[in-house]
């Protein structure tokens, strides 16, 4: 027996029972990321999972931040990357609680695919399913979608145009209707007479009607906002009706049946179209989470509460992110680390 090796192996496996300050759990996050996002590119070889593996088996401290990254980048919907040889813990079968690649819900779906007996059902039901949505592609609405980061601006004809915001969809019409659906994100309008087709816009349960106007509309999970720049438009909401002016601003929460209408400045709200955003007591978290949308990376946040609950004014450059980025770290007491396709506040 190799008495050298089986010291090492015995080593490896000790737990350090001397207790982690702040400071050094902070340390041991980072590299845990650190460790995660390498095993993830693909260009990780043996000696380097192999100094992974050591690193999380130095203390039960060590492989809780791995495991906490772990579940950051789960959540991220980065799953499909992860691979065997980076769990400890790793169970063959996808049906034991303990796999990577466990989701109790999914548990029938696992079992009806995976499982010899029903394979060519599941064969054919999957290829109904492709030339199903094959189809409804083919004969959906047209889409217009912008990327994170991205702003496309069109023309839906000879007198009106679009300006959709980074990560936004929206469906056009198809002649001869003349409907344009918002799905997510925010888009401005400049709309010129509409006396004979008029265009209609649907956002969540709001209908507008705009008529000679420059206005925005922008929908989230939770709201949907739609400001008038210039000009008037009409919104239909049930039975309810409200005109808007220049500079009104109406709020709208998914979903219900409540509406309220509010002054603001237009110009700024829609700053964007001018490569500036503008936020007056907005919190860190809410500030954080709009420029997130403005990145290509994926930001994730482990900040303090109060922290993030904390309200700001400033102005961001959207060219000069990373700028800001770095002045908000002297500005308040908030760390962040680049790795690879993340960006993690801290």
């Amino acid at each position: 027996m190799d008495t050298n090796k089986a010291t090492t192996d015995a080593s490896d496996m000790r737990e350090t029972t001397v207790p982690f300050s702040d400071q050094q759990k902070e340390q041991l996050a980072e590299e845990a990321l650190h460790w995660l996002v390498m095993l993830t590119s693909g260009e990780a070889d043996q000696m380097q999972r192999n100094l992974c593996q050591r690193w999380r088996r130095q203390s039960s401290t060590h492989e809780q931040a791995f495991q906490q990254a772990r579940q950051i980048w789960l959540s991220l919907g980065q799953s499909d990357v992860l691979q065997q040889y980076q769990y400890l813990d790793y169970q063959s079968s996808l049906l034991d609680s303990h796999h990577p690649m466990y989701v109790q819900h999914m548990q029938p779906l696992v079992y009806f695919f995976c499982y010899s007996a029903y394979r060519y059902v599941a064969a054919v039901l999957l290829a109904i399913a492709i030339v199903l949505f094959a189809y409804l592609q083919l004969t959906a609405a047209p889409q217009f979608r912008t990327d994170f980061g991205e702003m496309t601006v069109f023309d839906l004809d000879a007198n009106n145009q679009v300006t959709l915001n980074t990560n936004s969809i929206l469906s056009l019409p198809q002649p001869p209707q003349h409907q344009l659906v918002l799905h997510h994100g925010e888009a401005l309008f400049k709309m010129a007479s509409q006396a004979i087709s008029p265009f209609m816009i649907y956002a969540d349960n709001l209908v507008v009607h705009p008529a000679t106007a420059r206005f925005s509309i922008k929908k989230n999970d939770f709201e949907t906002k739609i400001t008038v720049v210039a000009g008037q438009v009409k919104i239909n909401h049930g039975q309810q009706q409200h005109v808007l002016y220049a500079n009104q601003q109406l709020v709208h929460r998914n979903g219900s049946t409540q509406n309220y209408i509010q002054h603001i400045d237009a110009q700024q709200d829609i700053s964007w179209t001018q490569g500036k955003l503008y936020f007056s007591q907005s919190t860190v978290y809410d500030v954080l989470h709009q420029l997130s949308q403005y990145d290509t990376r994926k930001w994730v946040l482990l900040l303090d509460p109060q922290l993030q609950n904390s309200k700001i004014n400033t102005t961001v450059h959207i060219a000069e992110l990373d700028q800001w980025l770095d002045n908000l770290e002297q500005a308040l007491p908030i760390r962040q680390k680049k790795l690879g396709p993340f960006i993690v506040f801290y």
